[in-house]
């Protein structure tokens, strides 16, 4: 996380126009960091590897239960 903390920095230096006061650079830093953390959050939740796991488990729950029933 590091790494890709240190890259969006520079990326986000190298737009930073000539004469940007103070208060101007850190609304975009602030910016930056928005919509790095909203990335994060939606794509937080299950993995890929955990979803798959949870269908097979529902595909064989279902058969289970209509073998029961």
């Amino acid at each position: 996380m590091e790494k890709a903390n240190h890259s969006a920095a520079q990326r986000w230096w190298r737009t930073v126009p000539d004469g940007l006061t103070a208060v101007q650079a850190q609304s975009g830093v602030d910016k930056l960091s928005l919509r790095m953390d909203d990335w994060r959050r939606r794509f937080d939740g299950p993995s890929y590897r955990l979803r798959g796991h949870q269908n097979q488990a529902d595909a064989m729950r279902k058969e289970v239960n209509a073998r029961v029933s």
